[in-house]
């Protein structure tokens, strides 16, 4: 189910980027206005608009530092850093460009892409710059970034490639397995390790490549022209990913493969934009559209860790974890000799907060048994299903 949220916004502003922060909240970018804003889990939006003198802030990232980074494409380019109480010191980019994207890497700097100069930049937390060009093919147009297990990885859409720099500057591109036309444009690693990326262009689809550069695109159950746009890791196991196309969705695709699309709750925001998983356990968005909301989708309450202790001649201790992902959720077991389980414990309330907390029922057995086989089941309090 999807939420909008605007009280807060300013009149006219559309909405870019978006990262969970270090203080708890997700902050994005207002590109239009040259700002940035912070919404908390409980969607209380402020916006910081001061110190921005280079405009068009994009993408956004939490730095090593405890601030926030932001890719300003407006001017001739600058890299921002952003405190948590909004001040801003912006540091102009070598190379006049359009800086889009910025991400934190495996060495603690800073790493973005500029389009306008087929360049990737590294920035120190002090805000020294360093570009790298070679390697990347002309007219490519890096756009997305994102830190993997062997350097950064970013798309090319103006190539239809993806590449690798690492983080000495060496780049590394991979083409075959994309569909010509198909314009990569966001990437992120996923739970798999590998790295899972958008395809705007053609007929839309989302691409997975392995860090060996073997590509896979996905296409099934997804709604053609959907354009899809930003990406993101979620909690649940699975990627999820916006579609910028006129009307908006919210897609989800396993690690197989599997995609399914999610419309329900879509007012305001025509194109949902980037995407971030939040600290509550949902994932959140920008409508680029005029006028920008903030979007959350929710997810399922969450269950790992299913066991049994305490086990005696008469009982034993049923427990498991439970995020209730901010919705007031219920709980109960179910539990057996087998994995068809036969017995259910009384349901029960779990809470609402966004965090994963303990959860336990004790039943009754007729013998001492370490093989009894539990599991907990999760469900939003009164919807009844599971």
């Amino acid at each position: 189910m999807v939420s909008e949220f605007g009280a807060g916004l300013s009149v006219g502003v559309g909405l870019w980027g978006i990262t969970s922060g270090p203080d708890g909240n997700l902050w994005f970018t207002e590109e239009t206005l040259n700002a940035v804003g912070r919404i908390t889990p409980a969607a209380v939006i402020t916006e910081f608009g001061a110190g921005f003198p280079t405009g068009n802030p994009r993408g956004i990232v939490a730095g090593p530092d405890g601030n926030l980074w932001v890719a300003m494409a407006g001017g001739d380019g600058a890299i921002a850093r952003v405190t948590k109480t909004g001040e801003v010191t912006e540091y102009p980019v070598p190379t006049a460009g359009d800086p889009n994207d910025i991400a934190l890497g495996p060495d603690g700097n800073l790493w973005y892409t500029d389009p306008a100069n087929d360049l990737i930049g590294r920035v120190t937390p002090e805000g020294n710059i360093t570009e790298f060009s070679d390697g990347i093919t002309a007219a490519a147009a890096p756009t997305g970034i994102t830190k993997g297990s062997d350097g950064l990885w970013f798309t090319e859409p103006g190539a239809d490639r993806v590449g690798r720099i690492t983080t000495s500057g060496v780049v590394t591109e991979f083409s075959t397995g994309i569909t010509p036309g198909s314009a990569p444009t966001d990437i992120v690693k996923g739970p798999d390790g590998n790295l899972w990326f958008t395809e705007r262009g053609g007929q839309g689809g989302i691409g997975r490549v392995t860090t060996a550069g073997m590509v896979t695109e996905f296409t099934d159950d997804l709604s053609v022209n959907a354009s899809p746009y930003g990406i993101a890791a979620g909690p649940d196991g699975n990627l999820w990913f916006t579609e910028s196309s006129i009307g908006g969705r919210i897609g989800r695709i396993t690690t197989a493969g599997e995609i399914t699309e999610y419309s329900n709750g879509f007012v305001g925001i025509l194109n949902p934009w980037e995407i971030a998983a939040g600290p509550d356990g949902n994932m959140w968005f920008t409508g680029n559209n005029i006028p920008g909301l903030v979007g959350r989708i929710t997810l399922p309450p969450l269950v790992r860790d299913a066991s049994a202790d305490q086990i005696t001649p008469t009982s034993a201790r049923l427990r498991a974890k439970v995020r209730p992902n901010s919705q007031a959720t219920e709980y109960h077991f179910e539990y057996g000799h087998t994995t068809s389980y036969g017995e259910t414990t009384f349901t029960a309330y779990a809470g609402s907060s966004y965090d994963l907390g303990l959860v336990t029922a004790t039943v009754a057995v007729i013998a001492r048994d370490p093989s009894l086989r539990p599991t907990a089941v999760a469900h939003t309090a009164g919807s009844g299903s599971t």
